[in-house]
């Protein structure tokens, strides 16, 4: 109804924008028979319906209704590693451990024969969605990993939980996902390591920060419960955040 009331509006604009046009046109016509020529012909009077233009445009293009945008944002990958001889100090942080950028962060733990340490692994995947309004409604978020490929082994699933971690995250961050699990990826959706694939994941649109830093703290099921690998195991796999990885998200912004 409201397109349709627009549409009429637009129509007599412009009429009466012709109208005026052709009035004005009269006018002159009738006074260039009574009257001597203007003293500067080089003079060009603007079109009177010029003046209705930008009303009948504004109108036209009248967009006071919900749009729905997509944006795709890339990630910045950072990964956190834990190692040690110890199991449960591996797993609870407080063995040796490092943090650092990683274009292709590996997620899962390890336990290698040779030396007798175990290795855990987490991600952190951060998007800036401050473009994103605050006043929007998130539809859907969805991850794609690309060069996702996993170590042989048993079968485990990643986790995403929404996490206040900063960037870059510190060692205190090892157990602060700081949210709930908001996405998980099992390991067979991925390649094997000499054939990687691109794995998709379906996060909760309620975990992308509007206006702001979208962070994720990425572990897997078997670390989380503290599952000790055999040695000469793994139960790991890596994506490449630095080539194709993305973040789709779909949203609704209200009229002003």
């Amino acid at each position: 109804m409201r397109r349709t009331i627009q549409a009429i509006v637009v129509a007599a604009t412009l009429l009466l924008a012709l109208g005026a046009g052709w009035l004005v046109g009269l006018a002159g016509a009738a006074g260039a028979q009574g009257e001597a020529a203007p003293a500067d012909p080089t003079a060009t009077p603007t079109p009177a319906h010029a003046y209705y233009l930008p009303l009948i445009a504004n109108l036209a293009g009248d967009s006071s209704g919900p749009i729905t945008v997509t944006r795709v944002f890339a990630p910045s990958g950072w990964q956190a590693e834990s190692a040690g001889l110890d199991y449960a100090a591996v797993v609870q942080g407080t063995a040796y451990l490092v943090t650092y950028d990683q274009g292709a962060p590996a997620v899962g733990q390890s336990a290698t024969a040779g030396d007798r340490t175990y290795r855990a692994n987490k991600a952190y995947l951060y998007f800036d969605t401050a473009v994103i309004p605050t006043r929007a409604t998130v539809l859907s978020a969805t991850l794609t990993a690309t060069n996702c490929r996993r170590v042989a082994g048993v079968p485990f699933t990643v986790e995403l939980y929404r996490t206040a971690a900063p960037l870059p995250p510190t060692p205190a961050d090892w157990l602060n996902y700081g949210g709930p699990l908001v996405g998980a990826l099992p390991s067979a959706d991925c390649g094997a390591w000499s054939a990687p694939v691109t794995a998709t994941v379906t996060l909760d649109p309620g975990s992308i920060v509007q206006g702001g830093l979208t962070a994720y703290a990425l572990t897997t099921d078997r670390l989380r419960q503290a599952q000790e690998p055999a040695w000469g195991t793994a139960d790991r796999l890596t994506f490449d955040c630095y080539a194709d990885d993305a973040l789709l998200v779909r949203y609704v912004v209200p009229p002003q």
